[in-house]
């Protein structure tokens, strides 16, 4: 019979607890079972208006950020999520606009930054470039949250210590927690 000591029991519950919880998706369970899973990017890229009213939950990279009288729009270059509900920044199958009506912070929400929102789609916006127009889907946001870009728990950082990485508390190079940038409205 194996015999394990007690402070090795207590370790490995401490190291399960914190897998379990640390394992946790970014957007709420409600949301997640309210979102259309079948509904791919590309079929509401095609078609935006005829997936009106339908729940989604899409990623990517902050490309844009624009506060306006009634809240804030975020241009969004779409990317596959990870299991984990992280962006996939390897692939693209084009760009989305998440609206709010609240004001985002420009300089939390920097171009550059992985975004997961989830929302429902209220319809197209079309915007001339300089080749064509592109036609962009457009989702009222839900629920969304902001990653730490760049930033491994594995790194030590002399700023915060290594054992602060392990239990996810990382801070910006400008000083933002983007840990705690999980907004439920």
């Amino acid at each position: 019979m194996i015999k394990i000591s007690k402070t090795l029991g207590v370790f490995l519950w401490i190291v399960f607890l914190l897998g379990l919880f640390g394992c946790s998706l970014p957007i709420s369970m409600d949301l997640r079972r309210e979102a259309t899973r079948d509904l791919t990017f590309m079929k509401v890229a095609n078609n935006p208006s005829a997936y009106v009213g339908n729940t989604v939950i899409w990623g990517g990279v902050i490309l844009q950020v624009r506060n306006n009288s009634d809240g804030t729009e975020i241009r969004v270059r779409q990317n596959p999520l990870k299991p984990n509900g992280s962006p996939d920044t390897e692939a693209t199958d084009g760009e989305f606009i998440a609206l709010t009506g609240e004001s985002l912070d420009p300089n939390v929400f920097k171009s550059g930054k992985k975004i997961t929102v989830g929302g429902d789609i209220i319809g197209e916006k079309t915007e001339d470039t300089q080749i064509t127009k592109y036609k962009y889907p457009v989702i009222y946001i839900k629920e969304y949250y902001l990653w730490n870009n760049g930033i491994k728990w594995w790194e030590p950082r002399p700023s915060s210590g290594w054992f602060w990485n392990l239990l996810g508390s990382d801070r910006n190079t400008d000083g933002s927690d983007s840990f705690s940038q999980k907004v439920w409205q």
